[in-house]
């Protein structure tokens, strides 16, 4: 029987959804390999994935009634409490504790809801006389258990559908190597979502509800990516509205998103020189404007009608906090400020003395040395960036089918959108080092597509994963988080070698300075200092470190771009010079 169904012609194959045909890139150069047929079908009905999907859900449930609790946890129960308590108009002013309500109003509208959930099954302490107190074990519990159901709602369900849309893509179809099939290298891109240790670490144990937005965007780009379906483009830019709304960082990768939305809605590849060609994609462009602006009305008109646009801006935009994070996040402004400590220090700067033990936050000029960087300078750096990726997707419309290294719509609408997140995580103002997921989240899935994306992202996990770590400092948390750290490192490792990606001599020695930076922040900077001296200088250490790993990521992503933007102009060539 599986004899006479190899017998049956690709085309056959293909309408029933088992097989794709598929090559390697040296394959295709040479034009002469016989092509290899693997499975492309991707299905919880798989027992690896069951079983993926099990252990990824009950390594969450063991983490809800861990002990161990942030500050994070205690803020976003009084946000539940101020929503549910105070009139709407007051969200954004009142002061029920420290914790000022600082994130975008359909966030607001969740954590009313999920203080509504939590009134009904009567948990305690969500009241307004419970601000600014420690969160009980219940509260503890409820919050941890909205974190998993969202993050099944949202983040798993995206990274499923955008998994099997890129994998079972006739236009993604690369053996990344002979031994990795569509359906293992999907399973392993799988994993490496879904048993994120950033997710872990920050959703679950320091407590957020990252999943959400994140969720979205991956909800996004998969509508983004569609190249069949006509209303993909209404809903999809419907979603990234609602997902700016839940976490205003979003707006990174807004330049990113609207390019593409552009490049779709005018495709340079339709003629565009007849007058009816054009009012179409005009009138499609002022379609999805209506839709995104009918959005943004509906979720922020209780605000308008209140008068607190004002207010609302003030809270999520509050640029006078200073360049840097009270932990410095690991981009190329920890590098900087770490430069300019060091100059201080040689050059006997007594205002390097004043900061040799803490952080930057809210210091508008704080450097000893080398001049200040404000918000503007960092936004023209973080678009300047962004431009290749821009300019990619303006060229999106254009993008014809291709067979190798995920050069799919889809494909270049997620690696894009990664890097934009990137630019602004590694220019950016202010930023927290919890950012780092919305660059390593989206590009999870491309990682085992091709060996330019695991080269990328292997480095970006490790060193933007490592950065995390100094967000858990209790006792308590020493193990877990390590642990998590260390598998995904080992798995990574594995994932690796089976795509035949080898390590350079480099990036051999960067990933092994994990281990002996963090047995010197662990043991021997105690053992050297005390317990007086120089509280900050592991977790600048840290940052330092990290931020190398993330820079060198960024330009090989940079890199990646510039090819892909080559072999795209090479792809589209011949049809040019035809049409001509």
């Amino acid at each position: 029987m599986d004899g006479a169904r190899e017998l049956l012609p690709l085309a056959a194959r293909e309408r029933e959804g088992e097989y794709h045909e598929s090559r390697t890139l040296v394959e295709l150069a040479k034009g002469t390999t016989k092509p290899v047929y693997i499975m492309a079908r991707v299905t919880l009905l798989d027992p690896t994935l069951a079983s993926l999907l099990t252990l990824s859900v009950a390594l969450r449930v063991l983490l809800l009634h861990a002990r161990y609790a942030s500050t994070d946890l205690n803020v976003h129960r009084d946000w539940m409490a101020l929503t549910w308590n105070v009139h709407v108009r007051d969200w954004y002013t009142a002061e029920i504790s420290q914790w000022t309500l600082d994130y975008p109003p359909l966030f607001a509208y969740l954590e009313y809801a999920l203080a509504g959930v939590a009134h009904v099954l009567q948990v305690p302490g969500f009241e307004l006389e419970d601000a600014g107190t420690q969160v009980n074990a219940s509260a503890t519990v409820f919050l941890r258990s909205t974190v998993l159901v969202l993050e099944i709602l949202f983040l798993f369900s995206g990274m499923y559908v955008l998994v099997g849309s890129l994998y079972h893509d006739r236009g993604a179809d690369a053996a990344t190597a002979p031994s990795v099939t569509q359906s293992s290298a999907a399973t392993m891109a799988l994993s490496l979502g879904w048993l994120s240790p950033g997710i872990l670490m920050v959703d679950y144990m320091h407590f957020q509800y990252n999943s959400i937005a994140l969720g979205l965007l991956l909800w996004t780009c998969v509508l983004l990516g569609n190249e069949r379906k006509r209303l993909a483009l209404d809903v999809g830019v419907a979603l990234f509205v609602t997902a700016l709304n839940t976490k205003h960082t979003l707006l990174y990768v807004a330049p990113c998103i609207g390019a593409a939305v552009l490049g779709v809605s005018f495709n340079a590849g339709e003629d565009l020189k007849s007058a009816w060609s054009l009012l179409q994609r005009c009138l499609t462009l002022l379609r999805l404007g209506v839709v995104g602006t009918v959005c943004m009305l509906a979720i922020w008109s209780p605000f308008i009608y209140h008068g607190q646009i004002a207010h609302v801006l003030m809270r999520m935009f509050p640029f006078q906090r200073g360049l840097l994070h009270s932990y410095w996040a690991p981009n190329l402004w920890a590098l900087y400020a770490g430069t300019d400590k060091l100059l201080a220090f040689v050059m006997g700067s007594e205002r390097e003395k004043a900061w040799s033990t803490r952080g930057l936050v809210g210091v508008m000029h704080p450097f000893a040395v080398l001049p200040s960087v404000g918000p503007r300078a960092c936004s023209a750096l973080s678009l300047a960036a962004m431009i290749p990726a821009i300019l990619l997707m303006l060229r999106l419309g254009n993008l014809r089918k291709s067979c190798f290294h995920g050069k799919t719509r889809l494909g270049i609408v997620l690696f894009s959108t990664a890097y934009c997140a990137l630019c602004s995580f590694v220019f950016g103002y202010h930023v927290h080092e919890k950012a780092i997921l919305l660059c390593v989240i989206p590009l999870a899935p491309l990682s085992t597509l091709a060996p330019e994306y695991m080269r990328i992202f292997r480095i970006l996990a490790c060193a933007g994963y490592y950065g995390l770590l100094p967000l858990l400092f209790t006792p308590a948390e020493q193990v877990p988080k390590c642990a998590f750290f260390v598998l995904h490192s080992v798995y990574l490792h594995r994932v690796s070698q089976k795509m035949q990606v080898n390590e350079s001599a480099g990036e051999w020695l960067y990933m092994r300075g994990f281990v002996v930076l963090e047995l010197y922040c662990q043991f021997v900077h105690t053992w050297w200092f005390g317990h007086d001296r120089m509280h900050f200088l592991p977790l600048m250490l840290v940052s330092m470190y990290a931020a190398c790993g993330v820079l060198v990521a960024w330009a090989m992503g940079l890199g990646r771009l510039f090819a892909l933007h080559c072999e795209l102009t090479a792809q589209n060539g011949p049809k040019s010079a035809k049409s001509e």
